[in-house]
C-alpha cells in the first residue's frame, strides 16, 4: 500500500469522534429514559395512594365490586359529549366504535349485529345496528329483547318489534323481584325502530332510574330460531353488568395528570373507571427533526431495542402486561408503541383497599420526549463529525501527496545523479528542508559527494600512473638502450630484447590510459558540425581497406546528414573496425552499414559493423561496453586494456545515442551497433 493509502487510512480513526459522541449521547439518552421512568412511576404510585381505600371512587355500585365480571356479557357505555337523538340513525353518536358483542347466532355466519352504549345525564343510550338476513328469515317482523335489572334488584325484560319504521313502545315484563307498573315503565322508555336495506336499526333511551348494574339484549329475525345478542340464547336471563367512566373520577385525574402524561384508572375488572383525556403537549417539547441522513445513521448506530405493541383491547377496557401486572399487585413500568410506531412508556400501579386490589391507574407517556432533545444534538455532532472526518482525510491526502511527491523527486534524483558519462551529481533536491526527507536528502548528497571524490580520483588515477611511471619507464629504456651498445652475449642480448618488448607494453598502456581519460575529459570541447555520415563511413572504408589487406570491408550506406562532431564519430568508427578487425579470420569479412532509424530523441542513424569470426556469447551484452572489460582469449603482443568499445560508448552518450551488441544475422561473427540521432546533443 503506498503513503496516500496508508495516511488515508490512518484517518479512518477520526472515525472515533463520532463514536465516542454516540456513546456520550447513549448514556445521555439512558440518563434521560430512566429519569422519565422514575417520574412517571412516582406520579402513578402517588394517585394510587390517594384512592386507596376509597373503593367508591372507582365502582359506581357495590354489585360492580363485589359480584364477579363476565366479559362476554358485560358492556361498556360511553359519556356521551351531547344529547342523542332517538332516531335509529347514528350519525349523533360521534367517533365511537361499533363493537360486536360476544354471542353471534348462527354458527359460521359471522356476527350480524353491532352495537353501541352510552350515558349523559339520567339517560342510559342503546343503538343496535342488525343484518337481519344473515340470520336467514325474513325481514319483517324482526324483534330484539333487552333485560334490565333495576336500582331495586328486579328484573325486567323489553320487547320490541315493529312492521313498520317509527317510535316503537316496549312489552314489558318482569321476570323477578317487586311488581312494578309496566306500563308507567313502557311509557318512560323511548325506542325508535329504523329499516335499513341490509336489516334494521333500534334505538333507545332508559332513565337511570330504571337501568341499575346490569342490562343484555338478544336480537332475532323472524322466523328463525338464531339470535345475536349479549347474552346466550340458552340463559336469556343472565344479562352482564354494563361499566362506564365516572366523570368525578375522570375529573379528579385531570387534577394530576401532567402535561403529556395520560392517567387512567381500570377496576379490577379491566374496565375503565376515569380518564384524564389524551395528553395534553408539553411546553418543552421540541418540534420533531426534520428527516436528514446524519440522523439515519445516528439511529443504525444506536438503534432502539425493539419494542413490543400496544395491546389492543376491547371499547372500555385494558389490557396488555402493564395492566395485567398492576391488577395482580405489581408496580410495573414497559416501553411499547403504539399502531403509528409512536413510542409510549407505560406505567401502571395497584391501588389497594386494605390487602385486596380494587384496581390500578396506568399512566401513558410519548417517549419520543427525550429524542426530541438528543436527536437534534444527535444531528449537529454526527455532522460536525463527518465534516472534521472529510477534512482530516483530506488533509492527510494532501500532506500524502506533497510527502510522496518529495519522496519521488529524491527517488529520481538518485536515480538520475549518475549521468551517461559517469558524471555524479551530488545535489539533492529538498536538502535545505529541516524535516526527516531534508535529512535523507543531505545524506544523499554526502554519500554521493564521496562517491564523487572517490571516481574522480580513480579518473585521475590513470594520469597519475601514467605520469609517475613515465620516468622510471624512461630510465629502464635508457638503461636498455645503453647495454644494447655494450658487448653481449646471446643469451644476453635475448634476455635484453624481452626486457625490451615489456618496456614497449608498459609504455601502450600507460598511453591507453592516458588516451581514455583525457577523451572523457575532451568530449565537453569537441564542436558540433553537419556533415554526411554516409560519406564519412564510405571514406574510411577506404583506408581499411589499405591498411588491412587480407580483411574484405563491404559498406552499405545512404546519404545521413548529422550534426555531431566528426572527430569523435570517426574514432567511433576506428574502434568498431578496430575491433572487428582482431576478431576475425584473415580473410574474413567485415561489413559496415548505415540506415534510418527511430532514437529516443526522433530520427537517428544506426552504425553496424558485423564480421566473420567468433560469436558473442549468453549474457548480458551490454558489459561488452564496460571499462577495462576484455573477453580475447588469445594472447598477442599488443596489451588491450579493453578500453576500446568503452570510448564507443562514451562517445554515443555523448551524442545523445545508444550502443548494442549482438551476434550478426548475415556473417558468423558478431555485430556492434551505434544509434546517433540526426541533431546531436550533448547529455
Amino acid at each position: 500500500m503506498n503513503l496516500r493509502g496508508q495516511l488515508l487510512l490512518v484517518s479512518l480513526l477520526t472515525l472515533l469522534l463520532p463514536w465516542g459522541g454516540c456513546q456520550a449521547i447513549r448514556e445521555m439518552e439512558s440518563t434521560l429514559r430512566h429519569g422519565q421512568e422514575n417520574n412517571l412511576r412516582t406520579a402513578t404510585i402517588a394517585v394510587a395512594t390517594s384512592l386507596a381505600d376509597n373503593p367508591q371512587q372507582i365502582y359506581r355500585t357495590s354489585a360492580h365490586l363485589n359480584d364477579s365480571s363476565w366479559p362476554a356479557h358485560d358492556l361498556y357505555a360511553y359519556e356521551l359529549n351531547e344529547a342523542i337523538a332517538i332516531d335509529g340513525y347514528v350519525n349523533d353518536w360521534g367517533n365511537a366504535p361499533l363493537p360486536a358483542p360476544w354471542h353471534s347466532g348462527r354458527a359460521g355466519t359471522g356476527n350480524p349485529l353491532r352495537y353501541l352504549l352510552g350515558k349523559r345525564g339520567d339517560y342510559l343510550y342503546l343503538f343496535l345496528a342488525m343484518r337481519s338476513q344473515t340470520l336467514g328469515g325474513a325481514a319483517d317482523l324482526d324483534q330484539a329483547e333487552i333485560l334490565l335489572e333495576t336500582p331495586g334488584g328486579a328484573l325486567l325484560r323489553l320487547r320490541f318489534r315493529s312492521p313498520a319504521p317509527g317510535p316503537v313502545v316496549a312489552r314489558v315484563e318482569i321476570l323477578s323481584g317487586e311488581p312494578a307498573d309496566t306500563d308507567v315503565i313502557a311509557q318512560r322508555i323511548v325506542a325508535y325502530w329504523q329499516e335499513t336495506g341490509s336489516g334494521f336499526h333500534l334505538e333507545l333511551r332508559i332513565p337511570r332510574d330504571i337501568a341499575g348494574a346490569r342490562i343484555g339484549f338478544l336480537v332475532a329475525a323472524a322466523g328463525s330460531e338464531s339470535k345475536a345478542g349479549s347474552m346466550a340464547a340458552a340463559q336469556p336471563a343472565s344479562p352482564g353488568m354494563w361499566f362506564s367512566e365516572m366523570p368525578a373520577l375522570s375529573a379528579y385525574l385531570s387534577r394530576f395528570a401532567l402535561p403529556g402524561v395520560r392517567l387512567r384508572v381500570a377496576d379490577r375488572h379491566g374496565w375503565i373507571s376515569g380518564d384524564s383525556g389524551p395528553a395534553a403537549p408539553t411546553d418543552q417539547a421540541a418540534p420533531k427533526p426534520p428527516y436528514s441522513l446524519a440522523l439515519r445513521i445516528y439511529r443504525l448506530l444506536l438503534p432502539e431495542r425493539d419494542l413490543a405493541p400496544v395491546a389492543q383491547a376491547a371499547p372500555g377496557r385494558v389490557s396488555g402486561t402493564t395492566a395485567t401486572a398492576a391488577m395482580s399487585g405489581k408496580t410495573w413500568i414497559s416501553r411499547q408503541h403504539d399502531p403509528d410506531g409512536n413510542r409510549l412508556l407505560l406505567a401502571g400501579a395497584p391501588i389497594r383497599d386494605g390487602e385486596r386490589v380494587i384496581g390500578a391507574v396506568l399512566a401513558e407517556q410519548p417517549s419520543d420526549a427525550y429524542l426530541s432533545l438528543t436527536d437534534p444534538a444527535a444531528a449537529r455532532l454526527l455532522n460536525l463529525a463527518v465534516l472534521i472526518t472529510l477534512g482530516v482525510a483530506a488533509t492527510l491526502l494532501l500532506f500524502a501527496s506533497v510527502l510522496s511527491w518529495r519522496i519521488g523527486r529524491l527517488r529520481r534524483a538518485t536515480q538520475s545523479a549518475l549521468d551517461n558519462r559517469g558524471r555524479l551529481q551530488t545535489r539533492m533536491p529538498g536538502s535545505r528542508a529541516g524535516d526527516e526527507i531534508g535529512d535523507l536528502a543531505r545524506s544523499f548528497e554526502q554519500l554521493l559527494g564521496r562517491v564523487d571524490e572517490y571516481t574522480r580520483y580513480l579518473h585521475g588515477l590513470g594520469d597519475k600512473l601514467a605520469h609517475e611511471l613515465r620516468t622510471p619507464l624512461t630510465v629502464v629504456r635508457s638503461s636498455l638502450d645503453n647495454l644494447d651498445l655494450a658487448s653481449l652475449t646471446p643469451a644476453d642480448r635475448a634476455c635484453l630484447e624481452r626486457a625490451r618488448g615489456g618496456a614497449e607494453r608498459l609504455n601502450t598502456l600507460l598511453s591507453a590510459l592516458r588516451e581514455a581519460n583525457r577523451l572523457e575529459q575532451s568530449l565537453s570541447s569537441s564542436e558540433f558540425e553537419e556533415f554526411d555520415l554516409g560519406e564519412m563511413i564510405d571514406n574510411m572504408a577506404d583506408g581499411f581497406r589499405a591498411g588491412f589487406p587480407d580483411r574484405v570491408f563491404e559498406t552499405e550506406t545512404v546519404a545521413a546528414p548529422v550534426v555531431a562532431a566528426p572527430d569523435l564519430v570517426s574514432q567511433v568508427i576506428d574502434k568498431l573496425v578496430e575491433n572487428a578487425v582482431e576478431f576475425s579470420p584473415a580473410g574474413g569479412r567485415i561489413r559496415l552499414s548505415l540506415g534510418e532509424a527511430e532514437g529516443q530523441r526522433g530520427k537517428a542513424w544506426t552504425l553496424t559493423v558485423a564480421n566473420d569470426g567468433s560469436r558473442l556469447g549468453p549474457g548480458r551484452k551490454q558489459r561488452y561496453f564496460d571499462s577495462l572489460v576484455t573477453h580475447r582469449t588469445e594472447r598477442g603482443n599488443t596489451p588491450h586494456l579493453g578500453l576500446g568499445l568503452y570510448i564507443v560508448r562514451l562517445i554515443a552518450e555523448f551524442h545523445g545515442g545508444s550502443v548494442a551488441a549482438g551476434n550478426s544475422e548475415t556473417l558468423s561473427g558478431a555485430e556492434f551497433s551505434v544509434t546517433l540521432p540526426v541533431s546531436g546533443t550533448t547529455s
